[in-house]
């Protein structure tokens, strides 16, 4: 095994591997770096690397901008699941805060009067756009609905492209909110790009231009510091793909983590 990657929805001592908070699980002070280690049995030799799902997810869209040649610096990756949180690259690097909470974009209250998030905290972000907030908002009737968040996303949209009065008067309340959130970023990190994951990828044709319309209206530097909001190549894979990156790097860092099969070709030496 090359090692072991973790995308978790919450504030991660990455150092440690110890999920400090995670409201939305409930998880509070969870070792999960040493609880994989017993679980799996694994040698000290073996990475095991326990990161905020919106850090790893920047990862992996920064890589994407870098394959394809692109001078892009400054990113800023929104997640969109049950919880909302940003991943964010300043000057070509992860920007992780002093202790590494950075991002927590969901918990910031933009409505007074709004309802409990699951932090404790009034009208948080998250109670206005997460997955299901925008369930409730767009699509009420799918509320109670056990089905997994790609499969409510993808219901949402179906709804919006049969054109379904309430989901697309919902998505567009829900762009109007996302808009006010890229605002916020927008001011205080002046991104080149906001990449949007999670249902919002999948919903983005419904809510992209009204949260433009909201940036345009709220960018406080005007047009100079407007930045391009698009969804993600990736979607709901994204954390994955940056977690496995990571991995990717222990490993071209030290290659003797990875075990050699017994089994494997032969090299050429063998066989002369």
């Amino acid at each position: 095994m090359a090692g072991v990657g973790v995308a978790v929805p919450g504030l991660v001592d990455v150092p440690s591997g110890t999920v400090r908070y995670a409201p939305n699980l409930p998880w509070q002070d969870v070792p999960i770096a040493d609880w994989l280690r017993r679980r799996l049995d694994l040698g000290t030799d073996v990475p095991v690397a326990v990161d905020n799902e919106a850090n790893l997810a920047a990862l992996a869209e920064f890589g994407s901008e870098n394959d394809a040649a692109s001078n892009l610096s400054n990113l800023v990756y929104l997640t969109g699941e049950t919880g909302v949180g940003a991943g964010l690259v300043a000057d070509g690097r992860l920007l992780r805060g002093a202790d590494g909470f950075s991002g927590e974009i969901g918990h910031i209250p933009v409505d007074p009067s709004g309802s409990r998030c699951g932090c404790g905290q009034i009208g948080c972000l998250e109670t206005r756009i997460g997955l299901m907030a925008a369930v409730r908002t767009a699509a009420p009737d799918l509320a109670g609905e056990a089905l997994d968040p790609e499969d409510l996303a993808q219901a949402l949209r179906e709804r919006a492209e049969s054109g379904d009065p309430q989901a697309l008067s919902g998505l567009d309340e829900i762009g109007r909110w996302l808009g006010v959130g890229v605002s916020i970023v927008v001011n205080m990190l002046n991104p080149e790009k906001v990449v949007l994951g999670g249902y919002f990828a999948t919903v983005a044709p419904y809510v992209v231009p009204t949260a433009m319309r909201e940036l345009r209206n709220r960018a406080v530097a005007g047009e100079a510091a407007i930045c391009r909001i698009a969804a993600s190549a990736f979607g709901f894979t994204a954390a994955a793909r940056g977690a496995t990156s990571v991995i990717a790097e222990e490993v071209f860092r030290d290659p003797s983590r990875v075990p050699v099969d017994p089994d494997g070709p032969a090299r050429s030496e063998d066989t002369a």
